[in-house]
């Protein structure tokens, strides 16, 4: 690995918030739970793949306008541009396959599907990184796996917008998540969080828009109040306040504290799809609602905790 000063790690924490940071970070998950029904949302006017364009380009400008304004060192090295790179070109594949798959499928299967990321993370870290497989990590998977298989033969959810084809993409992106994590993994300690969240979202941005203009039906339809609110709320309430909110609860308290709180992702995901878009709650959901949490409580005992992997979405 190249030569690099590696950057400072936060605090660990001990392990509990007070009652008000609790709350807070309640309110975060809940809020990046319902990134899925802002992508359904937002498809009243954009384009798939012209939409998560358009939000990286806000939260980039936004993220680096905040790192400049709080004096954040922005620069990057040599040895990180190389070890950078890979990063952007995950992430063009693997939120174009996100963005595409959901306008494809219901919020709540996007919502359920993106917390498999800890269990896909899991099996490739045993392949490339060489972490050991438990036979509680087994439990976690089968359990995850179960979930993924009753959305994909939810005949209920089926008749109301659910697709085999939007689910399989929403399934082939958070392998690349996870993928993503993996490298991340390898190469975090050489780099800000600041700066290793804003260069791959910032270099996907024109990548995005060219695969609008080619391979969106319609890169921008008439725009109405609901979509522009749609954008609004993922370009800066999720991934910008979010990732200085979130950054900031893990480098204040540790992420083992935040941990039991990832699991409101999942459950507000769904609620908000059934609330705001009308899309069934049907008992293949519930059950796979159950089924993700409980694999995520059990992953939540791995080495690598969810709330550590949560900003890369």
């Amino acid at each position: 690995m190249p030569s690099v000063r590696k950057a400072q790690e936060p605090p660990p924490g001990n392990g509990t918030l007070p009652l008000r940071a609790a709350l807070y970070c309640s309110l975060l998950c809940f809020l990046f739970g319902g990134n899925p029904t802002a992508i359904k949302i937002g498809s009243q006017s954009f384009g798939p793949l012209t939409m998560v364009g358009s939000r990286f380009l806000l939260a980039s400008t936004t993220l680096l306008l905040w790192g400049l304004f709080t004096g954040r060192a922005v620069g990057l090295r040599r040895a990180q541009v190389r070890m950078l790179i890979p990063l952007p070109m995950i992430y063009v594949v693997q939120l174009g396959l996100f963005y595409v798959g959901q306008s494809k499928t219901l919020a709540s299967h996007g919502a359920l599907i993106s917390n498999m990321m800890p269990l896909v993370v899991m099996i490739l870290a045993y392949f490339f990184l060489g972490d050991r497989i438990t036979p509680r990590k087994v439990i976690g998977v089968l359990l995850g796996l179960a979930a993924v298989a009753l959305l994909f033969f939810d005949k209920k959810a089926a008749s109301s917008g659910a697709s085999l084809l939007g689910d399989t993409l929403l399934v082939g992106s958070v392998t690349l998540w996870a993928t993503n994590a993996i490298y991340m993994k390898k190469i975090i300690r050489y780099f800000s969080i600041f700066t290793i969240t804003l260069y791959p979202m910032l270099i996907c941005v024109p990548f995005y828009f060219l695969g609008g203009w080619l391979f969106d039906d319609v890169m921008f339809r008439p725009v109405t109040t609901p979509a522009l609110l749609s954008l609004a709320f993922q370009a800066f309430v999720t991934a910008s306040y979010g990732f200085i909110a979130w950054n900031g609860l893990i480098n204040q308290y540790g992420a083992t504290a935040l941990n039991a709180f990832v699991f409101l992702i999942p459950i507000s995901g769904v609620l908000l799809g059934v609330v705001l878009l009308g899309e069934p709650l049907t008992i293949n959901i519930i059950v796979a609602i159950i089924l993700i949490v409980v694999s995520l409580g059990i992953i939540n005992r791995a080495e690598r905790p969810p709330a550590e992997i949560l900003k890369n979405t």
